[in-house]
This record gives C-alpha cells, structure tokens and sequence, in this order.
C-alpha cells in the first residue's frame, strides 16, 4: 500500500499529514489529548483587489532601454526603480483560515510548566502513555487514519475531505465512553504570538455547530466564515464558544469553509454544505469520496520491484535509508504516488490554481506570501499534470488566466505602451499583473503571462479538444501580441525583450559593476521562441488575427540566437558576462531544454553538450541548493540523457530536500518540488515531443526494472510499459485518436513508426 506512516503525534507543522479537495485544505496533528486540525480556503486571501501599475513607467522605458544597450546599468536599474516598480511593492498574500481544536480530557497527563519557542514559561499538558500508535496518510483513497491503545482501550480515527461534500469529515471512534471538548479559532500559533484575526466566533442556535467569521482587508476585502458541525451519540452542550460532548463512542466533525470571492454570505454556504452532508450517513460520504478521487489518481501507477513498505517503517526510516545511502524503492513509489495525491488535493474544478505551498499554509504573513510565482514555481506545479493522467486538474489554472487577462492588458498598456497580455513576476488571487516587491533581480520581468499562456499549448497538443482551444485560445494570442510589441531591435540588429531580467541572478558588467536588469536575456528569447512558435501552430485551428500570425512569421527569424560562452556554457544574458553566483539555483538560460523543446541532444547536439557544460558548473558551485532546484535539474539531466545525473539529483531532492510528512522543503515549504521531483521521474522512463516519443531515454541503474501504465501522450494514447535490467520488453499504446508517431526505444536507441486508431491498443515491439 502507499501510504505514508508516523509512530508518534505530529510534533511540528511539517509532520502534520495534508488533506483537500481543491477549495478546503487540512493538516492534521494526530494528537493523543489534543488533536489540532489546521484549515485553509483555498480563496482567503489578505485583502481585496490593487491597482499598482506605476504610469510613471511608459514615459520612460525608451530612456531605461537606451541606458541598457549603452551599457550603463546602473543608471538604467535607479530609473526603473523610480519609474517601474509597481507604486506598493507588494500584491495580496494567502493566508490560513483558522484551526478546529479537540480536547480528549481522559487522555491528557500532567501538567508541567515548561519554557516556550522564546524561552518563556508556560505550562503545558502532557498526553497520557498510549501503545500501537499508528497514524497514517493512505494514498490509495485520500484517507488519514490513526489508531492507538490504552490501558486497553483502543481509539480510531478517520478523515478525509470529501470533493463530493465540499466537507473535511473527521471521525473518533472507541470502544468504551469518551469525553471531548471542540473548539474554533483564527490566531497566530507559534511561540510568542497571540494575535487573534477573526471578528466572532459562537455556538449556532441548533446548539450543534461552532461558526467563525471575519473579514480580511478592510471595505473591499474578503470576507470568510468556516463551521464546524457536531455529531455524537453522546450528550452534546455548549459552554460559550465550545461544544462539549459526553459518554460519547462516536464523535464525528463536519467542517465547511468559505469566502465571499465565490459566495456572497459565506456563513450560508457553509450552513448548507454542513446540512447537505449531514443528510447522508458516514458510510456514504466515505464511499463517494473514495470513488471520486480513485477516477483521477487510478489512471496511472509506477510499480517497482521490492518496493513493498515493510508495515513496521515508518516514512521518516525510509528517509532515513535513503539518507544513508540506502536504496529504498518502496519510498521512491511512495514519493510518485504523493506528487500526484497532493495536485487532486489542491487544484480542482472550480478552485484556484495550487498556490506556492498548494493550499496548506499556517501562518497570517507566510514567506514570499505563498502567492504564485511565475518564473517557475507555478508552472513547475503542473509541469506533470497532463502526462501523469490529471488533465481536468489544470482547469484551475486556465480559469485563473482568463481572470489575469484584462489586468494584464491593463499592465501591458500602461506600462509598456503595447497591446495583449503580460504578467510579472508573481500573480495572486485577483490576477495582479503588476511588478511584485522592489528587487533588480525580479520585478522588472514581463514574462509570466507568455510562460503561462505555454500550458494552453500544451493542454491543446494533449486533448485536441476544440471547445477548449475556442475559450482559452484568447490567452495564447494575447500573450504573443504583448511581446510581438515588446520585442525592440537591438544594436547588433537582433529582436530582443528588455528591460528585462535573468530570474533572480546577477552578472558581472565589464565595469565591474553588479548587474541585473538587462536587454535580451536568454531565458526571455527561449519563450518568445516556444510561445511564438506555439500559437501558430494553435492559430491553424482557431480563428486568428491574421496580422498577428503575420508579424509573428517575421518575427522568429529575426530573434537572436543561443550562444556559447567563454566556459562552454549557454550565455545567460545578451553579453558572455560573469555571473555573481555561478552556483544559483535558478537555471533559467536553460528554458529551451526543459520545459522548452528547442534543445535536444539528437537535434542540436552542440547547444546539448553547452547545456551539460552550464548544469555542471552550476553544481560545482553549489547550485541545487533548494528542493525545487533539485527537481529542474533532474529534468535538465533526463534530457539530455543523463540517466545517473538525474537520479542522484532526484535522490539529494528527497534526501535533502523533502520533510518528515514528505512535503518539499525550499526551505521553507514549497509544494513545487514535490510536482517537479515527480514529474522528473516520469521524464527518466518517458520523454514526448508529439510526433517523436523516447521510452527509457534516462534510465538509472537504480530503476533497471520496473513498470509504468497510463501516461498520457500528445499523439492521442495512453501509454503502458514494462521493463526488465534496463531493456524494454513490452509497451502498448490504448489510442483515443488516429495519429502516426515515431518510437526510440533506449537503450539501443531503435525505432518504431506505428500508427495508431481510436479505440484500439496499437502494441510497440522492443
């Protein structure tokens, strides 16, 4: 079974076990005594919509530009910094919703006075001894569970949060009488705090249901709710803001969050969600659920030999294997098998997209806002997506496109005096397209929206679905118009971007001087590149602007092209500068390997060997430093056929990088590499490019063996393969449309040409 075990209560944050449907997110602690189940709504946010663009910008950009080509960076990087910036450096951040509390009075122990997490005294309850403790995250169904005995007594519990019921369901059971004290609140939990950010808390008249509510922001904020519903066939009462249960066997919790960014009373909504479930029997909820999310996790599994958990490990031992070298294969599943739970559990129909820690975050102000980046962290969490069978689950991120698009019009328009669509460096609830925060090595980067606009591309090539190209084709065409616009000739007669950046890196001018914003970086042309040649590819299909098709055709040739530095390495900026930090954990020059496609060893062989050359120095300087990091350089190395490369980078993410309840730690928690790690492993066993599939093409000699069924390809199939001492032995496609499309089988590199037929299974011979 793939799950994921502890023998003891969480101790921290980062061994709390996540649970969500997409909107509601839950961490669960386990406690014996006391059991904390912290909340997320997906939509509760700091406050409601800004408009930051500076109009100081347009007046100015020429002269920031002629400063740039001249040379003179840090005249154009003051200029910008008045002129650019976004006038309040910061857009909205997410934030948790609150925390459902149970006390168990008959299983706390003593009290002793012991110092805080700053020192200071306070006393704390001791839970009571308890044997065969067990708590366990089940993959298979989305289910948590945890059972212990005491004095022999034994207690069950069961959660899970149902999409069906838009409900968290958690359930105690035991076998003799039990008390429990349930609570609510919205403050700040770590030492030292004590903040309180809600506007009420209190018992229903029903005398059953606790509700919190509040507003984020001030007049125009979000206003939120979430209530907590009591069932027991014991004796339930009300003191003050608690509900006390007694001579209880059975305790089950119905919670339901929401805010006024989809519901205009989100109190009602909840009320009716809770009463909506409460008509149906546990057996019910439970079984939906189960049916519901096995339809999106089923499609797909990796199966690897000896990979069976010994019931007795804990996660956190096989982590520990690993760490010491260990080959755990058993971890390596589990690992794939969790990337794939956590994008069903927090991107859904109907939620936002999976933020930077997907929808679990316990904090008021969390690290870089647990917004969503987009010079890679957002688009990494989906980098999986379609291939791994969970297509629907990017609808989300479509969705919350087609909210960026007038803001990012706006944007592109006053700032850069240009038509379409951009989007800087971060985006977040209300689709704020403009500069985030007042760093040079950031905020001036208009790339995000053409980045993003990449997965309509991609989600087009998978489905051939022509009601979808209708909708989300505007996003495509909006976003290469905007850099159509943008793009300026520079000296050497060349079509770059600028101002712009390098993602967060810095270089060395001839001056000396440090340098971040720059004219044409790399990373900048990859996209206009991969993007351009995108939309026309989706243009043949939709109705396009004919224009645009048209100076998009002249445009590509004119783009200037990838160039080797004095090490042998793709040259990041426009000029073969030296970098500040050869060892960053940004790798953002090499774009058109992964996800990009204009790289490839077979195809361009000396900007391959130039991509080698750059990840190698990047790591013997220190880079991959961070668990998203990690993740692209496994991708980066999988391309180019670099099996063990990838593995060992795939390894250090889990060894180095992952926490005890396997969340990715950047540090802090990023949910990225989480997606990123799995999607690398899918790359090592399969790489598709259309019209062209690679099977085995970085295969590790950790994975000599192994199985893969159900991924989904861009010719129209999905994929099912086996593998016995690094050699394929048999692979078949189950084909949902006619296509025609060439096989390399790796190692011995041979290849198949098959056609395939809608509905039948088209075999590929070894």
């Amino acid at each position: 079974m793939s799950e994921i075990l502890f023998d003891h209560e969480a101790a921290s944050w980062t061994e709390a076990l996540p649970l969500g449907n997409g909107t509601l997110g839950a961490m669960i602690f386990g406690g014996v005594a006391h059991e904390r189940i912290q909340l997320n709504e997906d939509s509760c946010w700091s406050g409601g919509p800004m408009d930051r663009v500076n109009d100081d910008c347009l007046p100015h950009l020429a002269e920031v530009r002629r400063l740039l080509f001249e040379g003179k960076t840090k005249g154009a990087e003051a200029l910008a910094a008045q002129t650019m910036y976004g006038t309040y450096p910061h857009m909205r951040h997410y934030q948790t919703i609150g925390d459902v509390w149970i006390d168990l009075p008959e299983l706390e122990g003593r009290r002793r006075v012991m110092k805080d997490g700053n020192g200071l005294p306070a006393i704390r309850t001791q839970g009571v001894h308890v044997e065969d403790y067990v708590r366990r995250l089940d993959l298979a169904q989305a289910i948590q569970t945890l059972s212990f005995r005491r004095e022999g007594t034994a207690q069950t519990r069961e959660a899970f949060v149902s999409f069906q019921a838009q409900a968290l369901v958690f359930r105690i059971a035991q076998d003799t009488p039990f008390s429990a004290i349930i609570s609510a609140t919205r403050k700040d939990n770590h030492p030292g705090k004590g903040s309180s950010y809600c506007d009420g808390c209190r018992v229903l008249k029903d005398g059953a249901t606790i509700s919190l509510w509040g507003t984020n922001g001030g007049a125009n904020g979000i206003r939120f709710a979430f209530c907590v519903r009591v069932l027991s066939d014991g004796q339930i009462t009300r003191g003050g803001s608690h509900l006390v249960v007694d001579q209880a066997k059975e305790l089950i919790l119905l919670v339901a969050a929401r805010t006024s960014f989809r519901s205009d009373n989100p109190l009602q909504w909840c009320l009716d969600t809770l009463a909506a479930a409460e008509r149906k029997n546990m057996a019910v909820l439970r079984a939906e659920h189960i049916a519901d999310y096995r339809k999106l996790f089923g499609r797909c599994r990796l199966s690897l030999p000896n990979a069976d958990l010994p019931s007795s490990s804990t996660t956190a031992e096989h982590l520990e294997h690993l760490r010491q070298g260990i080959m755990d294969l058993g971890l390596v599943e589990t690992y794939f098998d969790y990337g794939r739970y956590l994008l069903i559990a927090s991107s859904r129909q109907k939620s936002l997209p999976a933020n930077l820690q997907g929808i679990w975050c316990d904090q008021f102000e969390p690290v870089w806002g647990s917004k969503y980046t987009v010079n890679i962290n957002l688009q990494m969490n989906y980098w999986m997506a379609e291939s791994l069978g969970l297509s629907e689950l990017t609808q989300p991120l479509f969705d919350h496109l087609l909210h960026m698009l007038p803001k990012g019009e706006d944007v592109a328009s006053r700032m850069y005096g240009t038509n379409g669509f951009c989007c800087h460096h971060n985006t977040d609830i209300w689709g704020n397209c403009a500069p985030q925060d007042a760093h040079a090595t950031s905020t001036i980067w208009p790339m995000g929206a053409a980045w993003l606009a990449l997965h309509v591309v991609d989600h087009w090539r998978y489905t051939h679905d022509e009601k979808f190209l209708a909708t989300y084709f505007c996003i495509v065409e909006e976003a290469a118009r905007f850099l159509a616009g943008y793009l300026v000739e520079d000296p050497d007669g060349y079509l770059v971007t600028g101002p712009s950046v390098s993602p967060e890196n810095t270089y060395l001018t001839p001056e000396g001087e440090i340098g971040s914003l720059c004219m044409g970086p790399a990373m900048d042309t990859e996209i206009v590149q991969e993007l351009f040649c995108g939309y026309l590819e989706l243009a043949r299909q939709a109705a396009a602007d004919s224009d645009l098709v048209e100076t998009v055709n002249s445009a590509l040739p004119c783009l200037r092209p990838l160039e080797i530095g004095r090490h042998g390495q793709i040259v990041e900026w426009s000029h073969d500068f030296e970098e500040t930090e050869p060892g960053h954990r940004h790798i953002s020059q090499l774009f058109a390997l992964y996800p990009g496609t204009a790289i490839r060893p077979e195809k361009t062989p000396d900007l391959a060997s130039a991509a080698e050359r750059t990840l190698e120095r990047r790591l013997s300087h220190g880079g991959g430093h961070t668990g998203w990091s990690k993740a692209w350089i496994a991708l980066l190395f999988a391309r180019l056929h670099r099996g063990e490369d990838a593995w060992g980078n795939f390894c250090g993410l889990l060894s180095n990088s992952t926490q005890e309840n396997l969340l990715d730690s950047h540090p802090p928690f990023q949910i990225d590499g989480n997606f990123g790690g799995c999607a690398a492993l899918a790359e090592m066993l399969v790489q598709d490019f259309g019209d062209e599939i690679l099977l085995l093409p970085a295969l590790p000699e950790a994975l000599l063996s192994g199985s893969l069924e159900g991924v989904f390809l861009k010719c129209g199939g999905s994929l099912s393969m086996k593998w016995i001492g690094g050699h394929l032995v048999e692979a078949e496609i189950e084909a949902v449309r006619d296509s025609v499309v060439s096989i390399t089988i790796f190692p011995e590199q041979t290849v198949r040409r098959i056609s395939i037929a809608a509905g039948k299974t088209a075999r590929v011979m070894p």
